[in-house]
């Protein structure tokens, strides 16, 4: 599998690139965290399209559900909609859901999800190992891929303890037929689990 995350970003004219950290909050507190999201989306179709157009339709783009965009919007309908309209399939745009969504709206997230996987989607759980329920939430989530969180490969004085729990992980997913995404990887040796 070979893709990429489609991720925000403001190129401010002062402060050049600003992280989302600093203004997707504004967004989710105003109610408007849809638009930028909905934004988000279409332009990773485009580029699907446009590889696909290529005959690059070997790559796949993830995008991020936030948790506020399904009090707003029918994240199924609306997704459905945008793979219609520029054509592509439906297995390229990978669908990244964090532990907090799925906590704060359980019921409403669950069903839209299986909704997802069943039409075809790739459904990521990112941040995997950030909360305290992960869990549950991998019982829970019919999902195709557990992406975890950088912060659980950074170097503290456990890295051997964290190393056997990240062996552990590896071990579990793949016995329910589940990809590993380790984020924040950028050596062998940080990469290295055996």
């Amino acid at each position: 599998m070979l893709g990429a995350e489609a991720l925000v970003r403001w190129i401010h004219p002062v402060y050049g690139i600003v992280a989302p950290n600093r203004f997707v909050e504004c967004f989710e507190e105003s109610g408007i965290i849809y638009r930028l999201d909905r934004y988000i989306w279409e332009e990773a179709a485009k580029k699907l399209k446009e590889w696909k157009e290529q005959g690059r339709d070997q790559y796949y783009i993830s995008i991020n559900i936030s948790t506020k965009d399904f009090c707003y919007i029918d994240v199924y309908k609306v997704l459905q909609e945008i793979v219609a309209f520029y054509q592509i399939d439906r297995d390229k745009l990978h669908i990244e859901i964090t532990e907090t969504a799925f906590a704060e709206q359980q019921e409403v997230v669950q069903i839209a999800i299986r909704n997802l996987h069943d039409a075809g989607y790739v459904i990521e759980i990112d941040d995997f190992g950030s909360g305290y329920s992960s869990l549950k939430f991998l019982k829970d989530v019919s999902a195709h891929v557990v992406k975890i969180d950088r912060e659980f490969l950074k170097e503290t004085s456990n890295m051997e303890r964290g190393r056997e729990i990240l062996k552990s992980i590896i071990q579990l997913t793949k016995s329910i037929d589940m990809m590993v995404i380790a984020e924040g990887v950028e050596t062998k040796a940080v990469g290295y689990v055996g």
